[in-house]
């Protein structure tokens, strides 16, 4: 079986499936102080400065470039996985914060892009597709009455096996018909339970426990389908390290 058999089937349709991206996002979580005493920088992306091409042999790919000036300060990596295919890569952030990564998709995948800085800070995921002839950001049919805790993503400490709980809490006026959540990259190491779908009343709340085993990837993405009352997702990063 190969990823595309696994990997969730979520596309975005229909207007406003995705809005356009003007604005930076930051990066999460902390380091240790400067030799000055101020704490460090908080890198960021001007995703304006963000443009897509379709490459590869076949077009079966996508190319994410960022201008120099992309990402301050600048270093770390780009990361960029594919929601829809189970596809990921990852490229290097240049010294004048220019980027290029290529990943497998199509126009109609979702892409999860996340920066990560050379001392292990992380970018808040940030969702797109390019359905639009840009790059855009998703917007989710179902907002945020349906929140996740501790949100979207999750760190597990290195050094042996770890686990963890996910909320979703669905505080939306109707009841919502969740899948089964899956693993995107499905690279084994990782663990999720419960693995089945259920109806998530209004007012009440759904955990799903995640374990890592001690040899497991650094990172995956634990990805929840949402069939109705619209079509929708929830998505959160695991990963090997700290938000702190």
């Amino acid at each position: 079986m190969t990823r595309r058999d696994r990997a969730p089937s979520f596309r975005p349709e229909g207007p406003g499936a995705i809005v356009p991206l003007c604005i930076a996002m930051s990066m999460a979580g902390g380091c240790a102080p400067t030799e000055t005493g101020n704490p460090p920088l908080t890198p960021t992306v001007d995703v304006a400065t963000v443009r897509h091409e379709f490459t590869g042999v076949r077009g079966d790919s996508v190319t994410f470039r960022g201008a120099p000036g992309t990402v301050t300060p600048t270093g770390g990596v780009i990361d960029a996985i594919n929601l829809s295919q189970g596809e990921a890569a990852q490229g290097t952030v240049s010294d004048d914060g220019s980027f290029s990564v290529e990943v497998l998709g199509t126009v109609a995948d979702v892409f999860r892009l996340q920066v990560v800085s050379a001392d292990g800070r992380r970018s808040e995921p940030l969702d797109v597709g390019v359905a639009s002839g840009a790059v855009a950001a998703i917007a989710h049919a179902i907002g945020e009455c349906l929140a996740l805790a501790p949100g979207d993503q999750l760190a597990l400490p290195a050094g042996g096996a770890a686990t963890a709980t996910i909320a979703l809490t669905n505080d939306c006026p109707a009841s919502l018909s969740l899948g089964i959540p899956v693993l995107v990259l499905a690279g084994g190491g990782w663990a999720i339970t419960p693995a089945g779908s259920l109806e998530l009343p209004a007012g009440e709340t759904w955990s799903v426990g995640v374990e890592r085993l001690a040899d497991a990837p650094m990172r995956d993405v634990l990805f929840v389908p949402i069939a109705a009352p619209d079509a929708d997702y929830r998505a959160v990063t695991l990963f090997v390290g700290s938000t702190e």
